[in-house]
């Protein structure tokens, strides 16, 4: 039953936010159709080592050197993500919209698997270490989170055929979700583990039932570029990206609200989960422990995120470009992040490029990719995280795809 707990807190939330390292190219040529495929999966920690992460995705036996080496790396407030995603997008460059030969129209859908968590050294402490090392003390659990969402998004928009900036309307359905906090989470016991105090104030929402619907939403994707001159002969392009800002609606989603104090004495603390637990099958956790449970119409806001920076212009004639910006996401489980990183042109055909990123649910990590363009294709491949693909001592693993075809 060790580190049940904290699977709850992290595992359990298994995806967070991201965005693409593949730099998105500001391509003013003229082409009557493309689709675009793009996808990923990477997790990233700010003190979770790939040592600790890897037995726990892959299983094997987790030694106490290795948890010894995560937990060293461990703050008072520790950050986990996870982000599975897909996408295709098809652009049609011949058609007019509104009668306008400079807008065309756009398609797109995917599925996106998001969520994050935010918890404490206690709460890893507790989980994987039990409850003896914190014997005589409180043990602190106080601001741990998650959230987690799954959903589908299809969407409509239009692009001008020059900037290719664009705007979408989105439609979302949502089948599955969860987000959970605890605005104070204590626990104290005496120095023989005997007696204990809990403290618990916090709130749990879930979807619920194995339909596939259990929400619906709407939202919009804004892409919108500017090209400036800078410097003479030498074009700037910077763009604003929002996408997934929306909103979804749930009309049974089941709340748990918790507000309670509690004392046990004669027993520890282990006693109450396992084989030999108190609560037995015909043991009411909600009523015995206070637990309010409702079903309830809710409205939440979207997953979505926004960034702003320099991009890469394709149309550039000379070796090498550079791009930078800053990202932010409206979840407090995520730091505010800023990036920066150069690319290089090997040939007409290959380039290649780098990045650092500061912030999000890790420390720094530093990425690299390759894109080849071959007749109307174009192919890349990008890690975020290099140093967490080879090392078991990084704090995360990261892979990226993006297909291109312009027709």
């Amino acid at each position: 039953m060790k580190g049940k707990i904290f699977l709850l807190f992290t595992i359990l939330t298994q995806f967070c936010f991201s965005q693409q390292l593949l730099p998105i190219q500001y391509d003013t040529s003229f082409y009557s159709h493309e689709i675009i495929f793009s996808g990923m999966g990477e997790y990233s920690s700010s003190s979770l080592r790939n040592e600790f992460t890897d037995k726990l995705i892959n299983g094997g036996f987790i030694t106490n050197q290795i948890k010894d080496a995560s937990f060293s790396k461990h703050k008072d407030v520790n950050r986990l993500g996870v982000d599975l995603n897909s996408e295709i997008e098809y652009r049609n460059m011949k058609v007019n919209l509104f009668k306008n030969e400079k807008i065309g129209l756009i398609v797109k859908g995917g599925c996106y698997a998001l969520g994050a968590s935010i918890y404490t050294k206690d709460a890893f402490g507790l989980g994987f270490y039990g409850n003896s090392n914190y014997l005589d003390q409180t043990t602190d659990l106080t601001g741990s989170q998650f959230t987690f969402i799954y959903f589908q998004k299809i969407g409509f928009g239009f692009i001008d055929k020059i900037s290719k900036s664009n705007v979408s309307l989105n439609f979302f359905n949502i089948s599955d979700y969860s987000n959970g906090y605890l605005r104070e989470g204590k626990l104290t016991e005496n120095i023989d583990g005997t007696s204990f105090d809990l403290k618990l104030n916090g709130e749990l929402n879930s979807t619920t039932g194995n339909s596939f619907s259990k929400g619906l939403g709407v939202g919009i994707d804004i892409d919108y570029r500017i090209s400036m001159n800078l410097k003479e002969n030498k074009k700037t392009v910077i763009q604003f990206l929002f996408k997934n800002i929306g909103f979804a609606s749930y009309s049974g989603l089941q709340n748990y609200r918790i507000d309670s104090t509690y004392s046990f004495d004669g027993l520890k603390f282990n006693q109450l989960y396992g084989d030999n637990s108190l609560f037995k099958d015909d043991f009411s956790v909600l009523d015995t422990l206070n637990i309010e449970k409702t079903v309830q119409k809710k409205t939440i806001f979207l997953p979505g995120f926004l960034q702003a920076g320099k991009i890469i212009d394709d149309n550039y004639k000379g070796k090498f470009q550079t791009f930078f910006g800053v990202r932010l996401y409206p979840s407090l489980t995520f730091s505010p992040s800023v990036f920066a990183g150069c690319q290089y042109k090997l040939k007409d055909w290959i380039e290649v490029g780098s990045q650092f990123t500061i912030g999000g649910f890790s420390n720094f990590r530093v990425g690299v990719y390759s894109s080849v363009k071959i007749k109307s294709w174009s192919i890349g491949i990008a890690s975020q995280d290099i140093y967490g693909m080879i090392s078991k001592n990084g704090y995360g693993k990261s892979i990226l795809i993006r297909l291109r075809c312009k027709i």
